[in-house]
């Protein structure tokens, strides 16, 4: 059974929040999905974990964004939640992540390290945070 992972989109308006890991790699805040864990209790922690984010409070705002079914070694499901557009004294670079970042939605398949990650963008995920 291939490994799960589970990625959250921060938004706010036009901008959304990207993180540098620490091979260099460019992604969403989010990782491996740990046991029987919901996918969306993965996101809400690894926000914490990842960028000091307390997604708790508003864990009803979250919804669910097309799972990413092209990376047969890793399948990951994806959330989204509109949230204020943390500064950097609010966010917490954590655990494998060497910097934190705001990003408008027309840059972000550029940032993206891998082919898979930017095809899932531009025909998946793009489409339905700005429908």
């Amino acid at each position: 059974m291939p490994e799960l992972s589970s990625r959250i989109i921060l938004q706010n308006g036009n901008e959304v929040l990207m993180s540098r890991g620490d091979t260099g790699s460019i992604k969403f805040l989010g990782g491996r999905v740990k046991g029987s864990e919901d996918p969306r209790k993965t996101a809400i922690r690894e926000a914490r974990e990842e960028g000091g984010v307390d997604l708790g409070r508003i864990a009803s705002s979250i919804f669910e964004l097309p799972y990413q079914d092209n990376d047969p070694k890793r399948p990951s499901c994806w959330y989204g939640v509109n949230t204020p557009r943390y500064d950097s004294q609010e966010l917490t670079v954590g655990d494998d992540v060497l910097d934190l970042f705001w990003v408008t939605l027309n840059q972000v398949e550029s940032k993206l390290t891998y082919d898979k990650w930017k095809r899932h963008w531009s025909e998946k995920l793009l489409p339905a945070l700005i429908a």
